[in-house]
Formats: C-alpha cells, structure tokens, sequence
C-alpha cells in the first residue's frame, strides 16, 4: 500500500491529458470545479489535496452520464457515519483500501456498490524499502503519460 504518490503536471496540463470522447463521439476536455485547490507536488501523502476525474453526474444529478469533470479532493474515504465537520479529526485511517477485502468493509463496499467512483490522476508512487535500518524510497510510475494511462483506466471500467 502506498502512502505517497506524485503528479506533477500543472492544472491545465492535466485538464488537456483527460481529453475524453462523449456519447456523440466528439472530443471533450473535462471542466475542473475547484483548480485553484491543487497544485502539482513530489510528495503527496494522505489527506492532502489530490486531482480526480468522476462523472458530472456525482454532483449534479440531471447531467449526462458521460460528462467528465475534474475535482481536487482529500485524498481518504470519509465514511457516511463520520459527522464532524473536519475529516482530519477522524481516528480511523481509510487513505488505502486492499482490493481483496474492500467489499467486507462497509466503509468501503457501500461506496462501490453505489457506482462511487473516480480516477486518482498521478504520474506514480512510492513503495519504501528498508535496509540496514536505513529506508529508501522507489518511485514507481507508468512508463507513458497520464493521458494514456486515464484512458486505459476509462476503456476498462466503461466495460
């Protein structure tokens, strides 16, 4: 499970590699809804701000299914039964999930049933290794862009 990730394209940059085909098959470009929250980093670890891509249709209701936006979100689930007003203050961590047990935890399996889905855009991760007492970091990355990677991801869960 990773605890670190990187995305390094700016704003626009991201916007133009999650070019999408609409049900008319014309070309779009998703609109971003809050840009000014995130910024391009090394180093983001949980509960930071982190850019996805999810159907319009999570937050307006009466939008087409295959319009696209772009939001910065907290990376992290926050559970329905979670009620303060600040996540940060929640005791359990739910940043990473195993895809092996995800449908036994209702954090998470009552999300995924409910078709609660968006792509974490990242250029990679980071998996630590520790020798000698001493960790070293590897950055673990897709050898293509974001764009072809947001695509395969898109192809695959349209399916």
């Amino acid at each position: 499970m990773c605890g670190r990730t990187a995305i390094f394209l700016g704003a626009d940059g991201i916007r133009r590699a999650c070019a999408y085909q609409d049900k008319q098959g014309r070309r779009r470009h998703p609109e971003w809804k809050n840009a000014d929250k995130y910024s391009p980093s090394y180093n983001k670890c949980p509960q930071s701000n982190n850019p996805v891509l999810l159907s319009r249709q999570h937050l307006e209701k009466d939008s087409s299914s295959s319009e696209r936006v772009l939001v910065a979100m907290r990376w992290g689930l926050v559970p329905t039964w979670f009620k303060e007003d600040d996540p940060s203050k929640m005791q359990y961590n739910t940043s990473n999930c195993r895809s092996d047990t995800m449908m036994e935890k209702l954090s998470y399996k009552g999300p995924l049933v409910k078709g609660k889905r968006c792509v974490v855009l990242t250029n990679g991760y980071y998996e630590w290794q520790q020798r000698n007492g001493q960790k070293q970091p590897y950055f673990i990355y897709f050898p293509q862009t974001v764009q072809k990677t947001v695509q395969q991801l898109f192809i695959n869960i349209s399916r």
